[in-house]
């Protein structure tokens, strides 16, 4: 098999009779794929390490498996899938600590692991560790040298803020800190503006479009925040970056999708540029 038949699957001939099943049926359906599917992945990770965690981020680590049992709960709403969530978290909890350089993000830091503290501890209705949990959130020091991307970066821990926020529905995480992060981040664009892009940015020099280090991933944190009339031009620009986003589509769904099964180096991936 070649290497671009090995990377890539052509799209899949979906049956027409298939797109017209009852809405209710077919979510009935994925929710049960995808609870089978949760089950196996949790067996294959969390069982299978003695509970004990080599990695706790979101990135590569049990966060991801904490993520994900969370939707499932907030999905299914099954206690078990509480119980499981607020063990696997608090397994992350104790593995975060003790490192001398920790990212102030969502996906690669400790940030992460306290965004999700902070939720578990509301969700449990346990006001004592709510405000112990937010309370070491809120003491979290943002370096002055912080680049802008996801991984590492000022969008990578407002990510984290409006996760919170979005959650728990509430404004316990200050708008004025949060628009302050959110200000940096578009005057360093602004500033590595070019004729063509009025927001760029570079990771160690290099300018990078997409998700992980990018603009891309950038632009998708902004577009939660609340943005004056000037930003919001910046941001969302004309009718000419939704045509650019349909373009884009289109040559996914052309070219084939990826075979592996992360958001990152696989389908799941090829998925969330459709929705």
């Amino acid at each position: 098999m070649n290497k671009k038949n090995h990377r890539h699957l052509k799209p899949p001939q979906i049956p027409l009779q298939r797109l017209s099943f009852p809405y209710n049926l077919f979510s009935d359906q994925l929710k049960r794929a995808a609870s089978d599917l949760k089950q196996i992945i949790v067996s294959e990770t969390w069982g299978n390490t003695g509970k004990h965690l080599n990695d706790y981020t979101l990135y590569i680590g049990a966060l991801d498996i904490t993520m994900m049992v969370f939707k499932a709960y907030k999905v299914t709403h099954n206690k078990k899938n509480l119980d499981l969530f607020k063990d696997i978290l608090k397994a992350c909890d104790s593995a975060s600590f003790g490192f001398s350089c920790i990212p102030v993000t969502f996906i690669c830091g400790q940030v992460g692991v306290s965004a999700l503290d902070v939720i578990v501890a509301k969700q449990s209705k346990n006001g004592h560790l709510f405000n112990r949990y937010l309370t070491r959130f809120k003491k979290i020091k943002l370096p002055k040298n912080l680049p802008n991307e996801l991984f590492f970066g000022r969008a990578g821990y407002l990510w984290a803020c409006l996760f919170i926020k979005k959650n728990l529905d509430e404004n316990i995480i200050s708008s004025t800190h949060m628009r302050k992060i959110k200000d940096e981040i578009i005057k360093a664009g602004r500033n590595m503006s070019t004729s063509e892009c009025p927001l760029m940015f570079e990771w160690y020099g290099k300018r990078y479009w997409g998700g992980a280090h990018g603009f891309a991933w950038i632009m998708n944190v902004l577009m939660d925040m609340e943005l004056t009339e000037d930003e919001s031009k910046d941001v969302f620009g004309s009718d000419e970056f939704l045509k650019a986003s349909i373009d884009v589509g289109e040559v996914v769904w052309k070219r084939g999708l990826l075979k592996k099964v992360g958001i990152y180096h696989g389908i799941s991936g090829n998925a969330y540029i459709f929705l």
